[in-house]
């Protein structure tokens, strides 16, 4: 379907992030786990807003910015403490308006 596999011999979630991000080609980047917590049927939406000329466009995967987490998809730790406390902290600490912090 058009999808390129890269091989990173180093572990790890930046590893790979970088790698993929190295190895684009295209003129957009649109990034997402495969866990089941990002909506991929959401891209159109991104790419609209990069066609309209925002330089990043972030979802948010949490209840509280719009989105929703499919049953199972992440940790319950994860889910209901990590990334529901963070997104808190980032607002209060620089006045931000961003609901989930845990997306590069």
């Amino acid at each position: 379907m058009g999808a390129l596999v890269i091989n990173v011999k180093a572990k790890g979630y930046g590893n790979a992030l970088m790698a993929g991000i190295s190895a684009a080609r295209d003129k957009y980047i649109i990034m997402g786990d495969a866990d089941d917590s990002y909506n991929f049927r959401e891209i159109p939406r991104f790419v609209k807003k990069l066609r309209e000329g925002f330089d990043l466009v972030q979802g948010c995967r949490l209840p509280s910015g719009g989105g929703t987490i499919l049953r199972g998809a992440m940790p319950f730790l994860h889910r209901w403490v990590g990334n529901p406390l963070f997104p808190k902290m980032a607002q209060w600490m620089f006045r931000s308006p961003i609901h989930d912090v845990y997306l590069t």
